[in-house]
């Protein structure tokens, strides 16, 4: 999933409209932040900003946040 959002050209950074496709919120299955294209401090500032909580690049409270398809 990551992978395939690496190439999003609606992400976050891009617009601010309901084409923008929340790709940042996308975390490995540990809460680890992984990857992102902007680098994982503007992934941490954008989750933050948000209201989510992120300690040493890990979700905190992690299972909170959880959604599971």
């Amino acid at each position: 999933v990551g992978n395939a959002l690496n190439k999003n050209p609606y992400g976050a950074w891009s617009c601010n409209d309901e084409r923008m496709v929340p790709c940042h919120r996308v975390v490995n299955s540990d809460g680890r932040l992984g990857g992102f294209a902007l680098g994982t401090e503007a992934k941490k500032m954008i989750l933050e900003k948000e209201g989510v909580q992120v300690k040493a690049d890990k979700v905190v409270q992690f299972e909170e946040h959880l959604h599971r398809l």
